[in-house]
C-alpha cells in the first residue's frame, strides 16, 4: 500500500523545525485527533518518515485500514493527528507489484501500539 502526503502548512516554511512524520493505522474507524484518544490505532513506522511518502508492506488482502499521520519537531512528541483517509485492500489472488519510489513505511520491524508509544513518551 503505496501511502502520500503533502506537508501540513504549520509544517513548512523557513522557520520549520520538522524532522518527518509517524504514520498511524487502524482496522476500525479513528476518530481521534490527539494520539493519547487513538487506542486502536498502531504506529506503523519507529523511525520518522522523511518525505512525502512510504510503503506499508504490514497490511493483509480483503481488509480496510485507516491512517491518521502526525508531524514531528525536533525535541517534541506527535502532538495532533491528520485527517484519517481510509485504504481497502482488494483480495486479490495475483502477487502485489511492491516497487515503488516510496520506501518502505518500516522496513526493518513490527509495528508498535498506540498504548506502547504513549509508554514510551514517560
Amino acid at each position: 500500500m503505496v501511502l502520500t502526503w503533502k506537508a501540513s502548512p504549520s509544517s513548512s516554511g523557513p522557520d520549520d523545525q520538522s524532522v518527518g512524520y509517524c504514520l498511524y493505522r487502524s482496522n476500525k474507524d479513528i476518530t481521534a485527533t490527539e494520539l493519547e484518544d487513538c487506542k486502536n490505532c498502531e504506529r506503523v513506522n519507529r523511525r520518522p518518515i522523511v518525505g512525502g511518502g512510504c510503503v506499508d508492506v504490514h497490511v493483509k488482502d480483503g481488509l480496510t485500514y485507516y491512517y491518521v499521520a502526525g508531524s514531528i519537531k525536533i525535541g517534541s512528541a506527535v502532538q495532533e493527528l491528520s485527517h484519517k483517509t481510509i485504504a481497502i485492500i482488494p483480495t486479490n489472488p495475483k502477487k502485489r507489484q511492491t516497487s515503488s519510489q516510496y520506501p518502505p513505511c518500516q522496513p526493518d520491524s513490527p509495528p508498535e501500539t498506540a498504548a506502547t508509544a504513549a509508554n514510551s513518551k514517560q
